[in-house]
């Protein structure tokens, strides 16, 4: 899923204008990383290779020519795309491509970079096929030569305008490049469905007066759209070149796995260890989506079946939840009228994961396999992908990938993202994904915040725990990075939300997640009182609660912090509380992790602590270089 809301805040996609979180179109890759990175969770694997196996880049290819970019790997096979490709491939960007995996174009090149610092309109990605040996053809087997194609504007990332285009070129004998196929950016494509073309070599070079039969034929896609960043989206399935075909070749004995679930859990795509075994019940899925595509001919009935079962990290088999199990085909317009198949194939159960539960953590593996009749033996190749689930320390709703970024629009701007915990536990640590974007660059900073309650969405006011400054930090595509709290946060059972509020005039982008759903319990706040729900943008923010078990609170994470002389007098105290220290900032909790008290701190702060019950409290200092915690005691 390749690896991607006004003031109320405004929200900017390319131009348009919705409500809500500022979108961003996201820039996928920074720091010489290439655009996609197989998720880390939800990942998509395939389980043979690229077709030509046996060459080596820049050897000369024969027929057939067939690429689907259904494997795993970040850039097209380099056999097949060895010149200066700049396209990636892409897992979740496409909507209901012909198979999973998608080549994309856009505005970035394979090193994330924008190939333009303004918003010009020029040359961008681009896609060229290995030297293919087409001399050896006798004269009427060139007739039967034809190059084949899905592609689909849009899908999920944003809309080419309609001067942008997606061209094709062939090469000639004498090494001039002939464009043979456009399409633009037309207001009224479909940008949910692939389409197809068929073109002819032979037809191409007499139309041209040149001649397309000889040893080093090549072809190559290239784009044409805005040069500075993510816009202006092409994606590109299924290229075949072969002989022995016709103007009416249009189908083919393939079927192919088009999507699939992300996750065995629900709503989440990982989940702790404890939390899941507390009450496996509540998360596990009993049926599991996927979708299957026909490239044969429409009005057939077809017979399928398929393999689902569920195997650890090490290859341990966990279940069979499917053998064999027979699909039933139906007939729609995906692609031009051929069968699809549609299945809720069925979940693991809490008897399923009970052999698991005294290991510390542990990764979930499903493989799902089609048992299909195919003639060629590389359309296997698309039959087969893997969904990996983490059962370690942390939650995650997103499956590992962006399509979009998001971010506030103005300091002091809060988000909110909300979780459950079964049993009490020890957060100590966030992480999130922040691409780059404009001024969001290194250095920038915001403040990780913790809350038990937000008022008007499960309380009347806001229970703030916790705050840390952090400087972001970037680990180039879908990258996430690890805040670690410098004083960890004991939780009880119950909902409690993390997310960060903006300190600057500069935004932060985050990356975001249209794959999952996970926007039913994501918050924002643009005058730091009133919460609202984000229900305009549907999907995921890449950000996620790490816990650990069986650490101190007022020592994990502080031990290589040296903070500045402290003193704090009289303790245990019946009143008042004086404070000696260099903090900026002085919270207090009662056991329960409530705010009983903040305010700003001087080199001497007095604490009125009269009106509290007695009992043992939590004083938080915050210092530039993180924060202190201390215990006071209130007696009577």
């Amino acid at each position: 899923m390749k690896i991607y809301l006004t003031s109320l805040l405004l929200l900017l996609f390319a131009g348009s204008s919705f409500a809500q979180l500022q979108v961003l179109p996201h820039p996928t890759a920074s720091g010489g990383t290439v655009k996609v990175k197989l998720p880390k969770n939800g990942a998509l694997k395939s389980g043979t290779g690229p077709v030509h196996g046996l060459a080596l880049p820049g050897d000369s290819l024969s027929l057939p020519f067939w690429d689907d970019f259904s494997y795993a790997g970040q850039r097209p096979d380099s056999v097949l795309w060895p010149f200066n490709t700049t396209s990636t491939i892409s897992y979740g960007q496409a909507i209901n491509p012909p198979s999973w995996g998608v080549a994309t174009f856009d505005g970035i090149d394979a090193n994330g970079t924008p190939y333009a610092t303004t918003n010009s309109v020029g040359r961008t990605d681009s896609l060229q096929s290995a030297p293919i040996r087409l001399d050896m053809l006798a004269e009427p087997e060139k007739a039967s030569v034809y190059l084949s194609f899905y592609w689909q504007l849009q899908g999920l990332g944003e809309r080419p305008d309609q001067l942008d285009s997606l061209r094709l070129y062939f090469l000639d004998s004498d090494t001039i490049w002939h464009q043979v196929w456009s399409q633009g950016g037309n207001p009224d494509t479909d940008p949910a469905v692939f389409q197809q073309e068929l073109i002819s070599l032979q037809n191409s070079g007499n139309q041209r007066g040149v001649n397309f039969f000889h040893p080093g034929f090549r072809f190559k896609f290239q784009s044409f759209s805005r040069q500075n960043g993510q816009f202006d989206e092409w994606h590109l399935d299924w290229v075949y070149l072969n002989s022995g075909r016709n103007s009416e070749d249009r189908y083919y004995e393939d079927r192919a796995i088009s999507s699939a679930f992300t996750s065995l859990f629900s709503p989440y795509t990982a989940i702790p260890k404890e939390q899941l075994f507390a009450n496996p019940a509540t998360y596990l899925k009993a049926e599991n989506l996927f979708v299957v595509h026909s490239l044969w001919r429409p009005g057939i009935d077809e017979v399928l079946t398929y393999d689902l079962s569920v195997h650890t990290e090490n290859d341990e088999a966990v279940r069979v939840l499917e053998s064999d199990r027979l699909l039933i085909s139906n007939q729609g317009a995906l692609l031009r009228g051929q069968s699809y198949f549609t299945e809720d194939a069925s979940g693991l159960t809490a008897a399923d994961l009970a052999p698991l539960a005294e290991r510390d953590s542990f990764t979930l593996v499903t493989r799902l396999l089609l048992r299909s009749e195919e003639p060629q033996e590389f359309f296997h190749r698309n039959d087969y992908l893997e969904i990996r689930n983490p059962v370690h320390d942390y939650f995650a709703y997103d499956d590992g990938t962006a399509e979009i970024s998001v971010s506030l629009n103005g300091r002091g701007q809060r988000l909110a993202y909300g979780f459950t915990l079964e049993v009490a536990d020890t957060l100590t640590g966030i992480s999130f994904y922040a691409p780059s974007f404009n001024t969001s660059a290194r250095g920038s900073n915001l403040d990780l915040k913790i809350w038990s309650n937000l008022a008007g969405v499960n309380g009347e006011e806001d229970v703030l725990r916790y705050t840390q400054n952090v400087n972001v930090q970037r680990q180039g595509v879908n990258g996430f990075v690890t805040y670690e709290l410098n004083n960890p946060q004991v939780l009880q059972a119950g909902q409690f939300y993390i997310g960060l509020e903006q300190v600057t005039t500069d935004p932060v982008a985050l990356g975001f997640d249209l794959n999952t759903d996970g926007n039913a319990t994501l918050y924002q706040s643009t005058d730091g009182i009133e919460w609202s729900g984000t229900s305009s943008l549907e999907g995921s923010l890449m950000m996620r609660p790490h816990f650990k078990k069986g650490v101190d609170p007022l020592t994990l994470g502080v031990k290589n912090i040296i903070f500045p002389p402290l003193s704090i007098y009289p303790n245990p105290t019946r009143d008042r509380l004086w404070i000696e220290s260099e903090a900026r900032h002085l919270r207090l909790y009662d056991t329960q992790g409530r705010l009983m008290l903040a305010q700003p701190a001087t080199a001497r702060t007095e604490l009125q602590l009269g009106h509290l019950q007695p009992g043992l409290y939590l004083l938080q200092l915050e210092y530039k270089q993180g924060v202190q915690s201390k215990r006071v005691l209130v007696v009577k």
